[in-house]
């Protein structure tokens, strides 16, 4: 038993149980480790001057910082440019400088003017922003293009005050109105608004005036005695002359009172019982005065006539009657 032992620590003491341990030194590393232990390729970080003390409508002054390791190229397409909002800010101004120092490595400076108007006291963040950079081009030169990735900035707290301070502050210059994009399409809209209106008022009001004169009394117009013997010509044709020549009625004596009473209205003059030579002396200075007595002898002709009227001879003389009142009509009054 003591033999057993002595022979397991002898073997104990030659034979090391464990790993070999070897020096760092003699290590080669791989190069995933190498490439882990490298620097990232870009730094960003923001400046302001403070936190605290801005107040509704104040120029907030934020600079963003981005330091580029040599050989890495930035793109700053997605921050937001002037005019714009982010978050609840609106950028007012904005401008990018850059510089390169002796190592190589490349400064950007992103300068932000920033404004609040919005309920407070109130407590928020700059939203982070996307950086876009580069490491290496993929593809067959010269057709090769950057592979960007993003890389997104850490918020910015900042604290608004609904009042102003103790002392004297200096009032914020005014800046020009920012560009709305949505004055084209609301000036459209007001001006087809208006025509629209316009035309429906113009279009009711004159559907209202023309159903007023519709409704409203109509005066007849006064006609002259030529007129009005005329239209009693022609509305009793027919009843003198019908289609069936049955009318018994003396179409000569209906003409000759006719013109007679034409005579009366127009002129005044009392022709009602006056042979047609009693009433030429008194037709002086009258229009057509020697065609109205020929035609009127022609109505006394056919009135006393012993044997009964020729349908013809009346309806021809109807006509004359018809024309020379057509005549008389045309003339001007005096």
């Amino acid at each position: 038993m003591k033999k057993r032992l002595l022979i397991l620590i002898l073997i104990g003491i030659v034979v090391p149980i464990g790993y070999l341990m070897v020096p760092k030194f003699l290590v080669t590393p791989s190069p995933t480790a190498t490439a882990r232990s490298r620097h990232f390729p870009i730094f960003s970080h923001f400046e302001l001057p403070r936190d605290y003390g801005y107040f509704i409508g104040d120029e907030i002054p934020l600079t963003l910082i981005i330091e580029a390791e040599p050989g890495v190229v930035i793109d700053l397409v997605n921050l937001p440019q002037k005019g714009e909002t982010h978050g609840p800010f609106e950028i007012r101004d904005l401008a990018i400088t850059s510089s390169t120092q002796k190592q190589g490595k490349k400064i950007y400076r992103v300068h932000y003017r920033l404004q609040y108007f919005g309920p407070t006291p109130l407590t928020t963040r700059f939203a982070p922003l996307e950086i876009l950079y580069a490491t290496s081009r993929k593809g067959v030169a010269p057709e090769k293009t950057y592979t960007y990735q993003s890389l997104f900035t850490q918020p910015v707290t900042i604290n608004i005050s609904r009042i102003g301070p103790y002392q004297t502050t200096q009032p914020v210059k005014p800046k020009a109105v920012l560009p709305d994009r949505r004055a084209l399409p609301i000036g459209m809209t007001l001006t087809l608004g208006t025509v629209f209106l316009v035309t429906s008022v113009g279009g009711w009001t004159r559907r209202w005036w023309q159903k007023r004169l519709s409704n409203s009394p109509q005066h007849p117009v006064a006609l002259s005695a030529a007129e009005q013997a005329l239209q009693a010509l022609r509305r009793e044709e027919l009843y003198f002359f019908p289609p069936l020549e049955t009318s018994s009625l003396s179409a000569g004596e209906r003409l000759d009172q006719i013109f007679r009473q034409y005579l009366q209205a127009e002129f005044g003059l009392s022709a009602a019982t006056l042979t047609p030579a009693e009433l030429a002396p008194l037709l002086d200075g009258v229009p057509l005065a020697q065609e109205i007595l020929a035609l009127l002898e022609e109505c006394a002709i056919l009135k006393y006539r012993p044997t009964a009227p020729d349908p013809g001879k009346e309806r021809e003389l109807w006509w004359k009657g018809i024309t020379l009142l057509e005549k008389l009509e045309r003339i001007p009054a005096s």
